[in-house]
């Protein structure tokens, strides 16, 4: 398991299905990534050392399905544990928390966190990359977020569609622009927290978060949920109503519950 960003962060990193889980505020949260960035800044600015990949802050924000796909998938398993930060975004994983007596203080979901990300890239300076949704959409977001935050520094996009083939010179490009921050869109069968676990060593960039849908909403091409029902931790039943389809995804939620409810820290194979 990777070590916590900071020494306080160790107090308040709990666990839901064996995966780590930090218990953070969102204004914690941007204060230990800022201070992350300044550093690696520093560093890079002062000639002392090369940035390497152990520089990286991989956050996770964790919802049920997530979470219950690691708890089954060695590969995605190890992804999150081996991640920085990982934040409770689903309202389950917040809920299972806090039942199972966990230091939770609120969720935090992905894409409140990406949006006072980029606001804190538009104040500091930071060099942003978005990866990831449909051909297209990215751009579409870029845009909407610089019409938001016109001093933002997007330094480049691509869409989640590249080969195999391809790959190297994706990460090629994305080392060359010096990027600080990487949000990375990609869903199956290229999930975005294996991904950036895999390619770690190949990622110079300050931190890399997987963002889901961020980019279809910030681009208006996904309704979000009223802001009632983000308060009530209702987002999902809302993504239900849109798209029906994904009540397939959502019945994994009574089993991540009782699974998680009922959990001993020696019932998960080592992966």
């Amino acid at each position: 398991m990777s070590p916590p960003l900071y020494d306080y962060q160790l107090k308040r990193r709990g666990s839901i299905l064996g995966l780590p889980l930090d218990g953070l505020n969102i204004h914690e949260i941007i204060d230990i990534l800022d201070m992350s960035l300044q550093k690696r800044r520093a560093v890079a600015l002062s000639g002392d050392g090369a940035i390497s990949e152990n520089e990286l802050s991989h956050i996770v924000t964790l919802n049920p399905e997530i979470a219950w796909a690691a708890y089954n998938d060695p590969l995605l398993f190890r992804a999150v544990c081996s991640a920085e930060l990982v934040i409770p975004d689903g309202i389950g994983v917040y809920l299972a928390a806090k039942l199972r007596g966990e230091q939770i203080p609120q969720r935090v979901t992905g894409f409140d966190l990406m949006q006072r990300l980029l606001e804190l890239a538009a104040i500091k300076g930071y060099r942003v990359f978005l990866l990831g949704a449909s051909p297209g959409v990215a751009e579409e977001a870029a845009t909407a977020a610089l019409q938001r935050l016109p001093s933002l520094q997007i330094v480049g996009t691509a869409d989640g569609y590249f080969r195999e083939i391809d790959e190297p010179d994706l990460l090629e490009r994305i080392a060359s622009l010096d990027v600080d921050m990487l949000f990375c869109a990609l869903g199956a069968p290229r999930p975005a927290e294996p991904w950036i676990y895999r390619n770690r060593e190949n990622l110079p960039v300050g931190l890399a978060m997987g963002v889901g849908g961020s980019f279809n909403v910030m681009a208006g091409r996904i309704r979000r949920a009223p802001r009632w029902m983000q308060r009530a931790g209702l987002e999902w039943l809302f993504r239900v109503i849109l798209e029906p389809r994904r009540l397939l995804r959502i019945a994994v939620f009574p089993r991540f519950v009782l699974t998680a409810l009922t959990y001993k820290e020696n019932d998960q194979t080592e992966y």
